[in-house]
């Protein structure tokens, strides 16, 4: 018998996009769903179309509560989860209609504790064709999985994932923060004994210009600062043996924030003393990585179509590192 897959849709001022998005959900392969639809204090009509799906199609609950951010309506989705598995969809995005039949077949036959697949990332205007692909499956240990979320080969996203739901147990969204999946998916990788990887192409992540990636401003950059550190310090505690692929990540995420304060033009924060020890840091560890940091660089805004980076030629091998990159060696 198919097991209660609980799978939490945290809504917020999508009205253009959340039909589209529940259709996808419900008409699921995988029928045995409770879904949660957590209405953040839309002002638009996102919450009557909640309402009107709910009636609709008996799986569906809805909680309404005040605006608290994309964190704050996970955790309250995950409060009222009943379900083994749990699995995320954001609310402008959609999936195709075997995504949580294959995450589960996948988890099953492998006993894994996490089922990952591939995803897509598309603009509004896209015209996405489905194309039959043969599935290519890897299974992991924790520690090749943490390794390869590390080296972002396995994405920090938490939507085209399936868990188990005690994964979850004693593990919050951070709320009030943004890149809030950073803050905790190396955590609950780490808790996992197995991951198992299909490179089927099962999640379409929908790139607003409006969206938190295409937005850089200073919040988003501190916390990202912040992320990084923690799971720099978080992972090498208890591996020290990925020492080596820690160093490279915190690298290119050192230079990824600081370019993000060079956009912001904030000369303030810029010149902070406060940041010495990661400019030491950078100065130790950016020539000893640069090739791997670069091509990290690289393959990041090939997938990501620059939302982070703001632009191809900033960020570009030659102009954007070597700019950035001999402006943080000089301090």
């Amino acid at each position: 018998m198919e097991e209660l897959i609980t799978i939490i849709i945290p809504i917020y001022q999508v009205e253009n996009y959340l039909k589209k998005c529940l259709d996808s959900v419900i008409n699921q392969t995988y029928k045995n769903l409770e879904i949660i639809l957590v209405d953040d204090g839309s002002k638009d009509n996102s919450l009557q179309i909640c309402d009107e799906y709910k009636k609709k199609d008996n799986r569906i609950k809805v909680i309404h509560k005040e605006n608290g951010g994309l964190s704050d309506a996970r955790n309250s989705g995950m409060k009222m989860a009943t379900g083994k598995y749990i699995g995320f969809v954001d609310s402008d995005d959609y999936i195709k209609e075997d995504m949580y039949e294959i995450l589960y077949r996948n988890m099953i036959n492998t006993k894994a504790d996490i089922s990952i697949c591939n995803l897509l990332m598309i603009k509004e205007n896209d015209k996405v064709e489905d194309v039959e692909e043969k599935q290519h499956i890897v299974e992991l240990d924790k520690k090749e999985a943490l390794k390869l979320l590390i080296e972002n080969k396995i994405r920090s996203y938490a939507w085209n994932k399936l868990y188990k739901k005690e994964l979850f147990d004693n593990i919050e969204f951070p709320k009030g923060k943004k890149m809030e999946d950073m803050a905790v998916m190396h955590k609950i990788f780490e808790k996992a004994e197995k991951v198992v990887y299909t490179d089927k192409i099962e999640y379409y992540y929908l790139q607003r210009s409006d969206s938190i990636l295409g937005n850089i401003d200073l919040k988003l950059t501190n916390d990202l600062r912040y992320f990084v550190t923690e799971r720099y310090k978080y992972v090498l505690e208890r591996y020290p043996e990925l020492k080596e692929v820690l160093n490279i990540d915190r690298t290119k995420y050192i230079l990824i924030y600081h370019k993000n304060l060079c956009l912001i033009n904030d000369k303030k924060v810029y010149n902070d003393k406060n940041l010495r020890e990661e400019y030491i840091f950078f100065k130790e560890n950016f020539k000893k990585y640069k090739s791997d940091i670069c091509f990290n660089l690289g393959m990041m805004a090939k997938f990501e179509y620059n939302l982070l980076y703001s632009s191809r030629k900033l960020f570009s091998y030659y102009y954007g590192v070597k700019r950035i990159a001999k402006k943080l060696i000089k301090r």
